[in-house]
């Protein structure tokens, strides 16, 4: 869990100015914490005598995850680069959608639809892309 913590303020500092590289950084820095945690999180999920685990485990993946990508979004806001009505939920779908990958194939050994890892993260960061283009074009998210 410690790796969790302290890839957020890896992805703070390596992130660029090109949303897709921030996108393609954040999606690796999400699932190679998954990845990297694997037998924690099978016992977190398989082992219900263990709930101080899952809580530990759910204030990195917060801390980390959910909020630095919120976070995100609402320096975004606050700049006028786009519209987003509540930025924490929206970054709550972008993360869990992203997370979603690894976790199905961690539990349950398949992936969403039988795609592979490459053209899901491919898929997600163009959806994310034109997710937060629509935001900054169209209006309110």
């Amino acid at each position: 869990m410690d790796r969790l913590a302290d890839d957020g303020k890896q992805f703070d500092a390596e992130l660029t100015g090109n949303a897709e590289q921030a996108l393609r950084r954040a999606a690796t820095l999400i699932w190679d914490g998954i990845d990297d945690n694997a037998l924690l999180l099978r016992i977190v999920f398989r082992e219900p005598t263990f709930p101080e685990l899952a809580d530990e485990l759910w204030s990195a993946i917060t801390a980390n995850a959910y909020q630095r990508f919120a976070a995100g979004l609402r320096a975004a806001v606050k700049a006028g680069a786009v519209q987003i009505a509540d930025p924490e939920a929206a970054a709550a779908v972008l993360v869990a959608s992203l997370a979603y990958y690894p976790m199905v194939r961690l539990l349950i050994g398949h992936t969403p639809g039988d795609v592979d890892q490459e053209r899901y993260r491919a898929a997600w960061i163009e959806h994310a892309q034109g997710v937060l283009m629509q935001a900054a074009t169209v209006g309110r998210l």
